[in-house]
């Protein structure tokens, strides 16, 4: 069972983005690393996804994923959890209309890392279901 009551009150300090993925550092020593599908949805609208890194959208410069969800999320608090263990998607709710959804997109790779304070992991793997370290 992925208990999810620790992410409630912390704040989204930055997010850092590779390769790989992105990392969403929390307050107080939490993380989410995320190698999935991710989008913002603001008022019922997606505002940024992690596919629109590098993208020009008909702008002068390309889209910066992780300074963009940085701009959104820092200093948020984050207000309810939800998992979906059909999926392994998990929604971070921001009180506002504000969501982060990470979105498992293949049958074979993990989707997020969920990282608490202490150390703990717990890994959505590929096809459904949950690891933890």
């Amino acid at each position: 069972m992925l208990l999810l009551d620790w992410l409630t009150g912390r704040t989204v300090i930055a997010v850092d983005r590779d390769s790989g993925g992105a990392e969403f550092q929390l307050s107080h020593g939490g993380r989410l690393r995320v190698e999935c599908l991710w989008r913002l949805v603001v008022g019922g609208r997606i505002v940024c996804t992690s596919e629109d890194h590098g993208q020009r959208f008909g702008h002068e410069g390309a889209v910066e994923s992780a300074r963009e969800a940085t701009s959104i999320l820092a200093g948020r608090e984050i207000s309810h959890c939800e998992f979906h263990p059909e999926t392994n998607d998990l929604v971070l709710s921001f009180g506002t209309g504000l969501r982060l959804e990470c979105v498992s997109d293949s049958a074979g790779y993990e989707a997020w890392m969920l990282t608490d304070p202490a150390g703990a992991q717990t890994i959505a793997v590929g096809g459904g279901g949950l690891a933890q370290a």
